[in-house]
């Protein structure tokens, strides 16, 4: 999150582990992540840090849980074998 350019000020002293889905993908590129458990990881944690910042009830809330559900469900085909 660039939390400068977004004028969100009070971002670091909420988010203590930053983490957004534009860096999960850099780390895809560069074959970062060592295991499908480490990308998870990294997923939930932008989920969680956007529920922190904007909180439970904020419209963001709504989003994230809808991106967090569809999120479980390709993980859980992907570990599936990519069954649907």
């Amino acid at each position: 999150v660039d939390w400068r350019k977004l004028k969100l000020d009070r971002y670091p002293e909420v988010v203590k582990t930053p983490m957004d889905l534009g860096t999960i993908s850099k780390r895809l590129d560069r074959y970062e992540f060592t295991s499908a458990e480490s990308l998870k990881s990294a997923v939930e944690l932008v989920w969680s840090n956007a529920l922190l910042y904007n909180g439970e009830t904020s419209w963001i809330a709504k989003n994230v849980e809808q991106l967090r559900a569809l999120a479980e469900k390709k993980f859980a085909s992907a570990e599936r074998g990519g069954e649907p």
